[in-house]
């Protein structure tokens, strides 16, 4: 078997595993979720530019900040695994082919990222800057390179040399390329950055012959890479490939002295799994945490009781999994627990988490006005009742 046939293999591996979890994760639920969220943003992105005027200092700083940081996440898929070390070793050779098909791929995918949040950029920068149709094409492009300039030197830095420096002078350069087309010319900007990418091209596929690669760099950042996506698909489906953390949250201890902990063994059980596991405690903490800036940067009442409504229910549909955490638990298989009893723990453990995420929207919501705040926390609390005492027993009943 050749390096390419490998490696295609490794693909097709890939893509399989990532498709199998993917279609759990893109479900009907998550998309109408993403609808109503980007509905929500760009209805608010809307609103926002028709208040900016010509020249505005501050909105550029935002953009800017945002773009930094989107040109420092993403690596280069290698597909690099340990053993590689021993046995590619002496296919060194071949390895380059393929190491330079990896990065068109990498520069492909992240650049039609780039694209697309350039061109949703477009909107500020007509309102700010007032620029042409041909400063807007530059602007997209500029990202782009200074993006692919960015991967080009991730790839270097995989070879047996310190190319570390390379990897800091692109990011410099990208951010003061940023700096000088959003606040002195988009011209210059993109001369710079398309200089840029050019001369790392050149250098990437033309200087540097070696063909000796750091394999403990490669399969540490390949590690880090696939780490990553399935840190993030672990939020909403269970992987193989990535374990949740249990941690000890000692100063949360004064929340299990409370009557609600101490009235039920069970309550207790699930309150700590709840705290301690960062699969509940983090997704819980993430889906307030987007829900409340949405609805802080939206004064309409509709959309605000769609996103609470909309996020109120994925924090309680995501944590009905606790239930499973009972019924795998020693502790009750040795002391069998009543179905009704452990229905009713849950119900109890939901009930308090989704009135504090709903009294959260509720502060935020003060920020369109009284009136809408109580209206929001009303819907909200009917809403939350329902959930509980109608949907969380049929749905338990039925996974039982």
């Amino acid at each position: 078997m050749t390096t390419d046939h490998l490696f295609k293999r490794r693909r097709q591996v890939y893509y399989k595993k990532l498709g199998k979890y993917l279609k759990y994760v893109l479900n009907d639920h998550f998309v109408l979720a993403l609808l109503l969220l980007f509905g929500a943003l760009g209805f608010t992105y809307s609103e926002y530019v028709e208040t900016v005027n010509l020249g505005a200092v501050l909105p550029r700083l935002v953009l800017l900040v945002i773009l930094i940081g989107l040109l420092t996440i993403g690596r280069v898929r290698t597909l690099i695994e340990p053993a590689d070390s021993v046995f590619l070793l002496p296919l060194e050779e071949e390895l380059e082919a393929v190491m330079k098909g990896n990065l068109v791929y990498s520069v492909s995918f992240f650049s039609i990222f780039m694209m697309l949040v350039g061109f949703m950029s477009l909107p500020l920068l007509t309102v700010t800057l007032a620029i042409t149709q041909a400063e807007a094409v530059m602007w997209v492009v500029t990202l782009v390179c200074w993006k692919a300039s960015q991967l080009m030197s991730l790839y270097n830095e995989g070879k047996q040399k310190d190319y570390v420096v390379l990897r800091q002078s692109s990011i410099f350069l990208a951010s003061m390329g940023l700096v000088i087309s959003l606040f002195l010319s988009i011209v210059v900007g993109f001369v710079l950055s398309v200089a840029t990418v050019l001369g790392l091209i050149w250098f990437s596929f033309y200087y540097e012959k070696t063909t000796r690669w750091d394999f403990e760099y490669l399969i540490e950042s390949e590690s880090k890479r696939v780490n990553s996506l399935y840190r993030l698909l672990n939020l909403f489906v269970e992987t193989p490939y990535h374990s949740n953390k249990v941690r000890r949250f000692k100063w949360l201890d004064g929340l299990f002295s409370s009557r609600f902990t101490d009235a039920s063994p069970t309550i207790f059980y699930l309150a700590r799994v709840f705290i301690r596991n960062t699969s509940f405690s983090g997704l819980y903490l993430r889906l307030t945490v987007i829900g409340g800036i949405v609805i802080v940067f939206t004064d309409s009442l509709i959309i605000n009781l769609l996103i609470s409504i909309l996020f109120l229910y994925l924090i309680g549909f995501q944590l009905l999994p606790l239930n499973q955490m009972i019924q795998q638990s020693i502790t009750f298989r040795l002391y069998p627990l009543s179905n009704k009893l452990r229905e009713r723990a849950i119900q109890q453990l939901l009930l308090y988490l989704l009135l504090a995420a709903g009294l959260v929207f509720f502060l935020l919501a003060l920020n369109s006005g009284v009136v809408e705040a109580t209206v929001l926390v009303l819907i909200n609390l009917v809403f939350i009742l329902g959930f509980i005492y109608v949907y969380v027993p049929k749905r338990l009943r039925k996974k039982a």
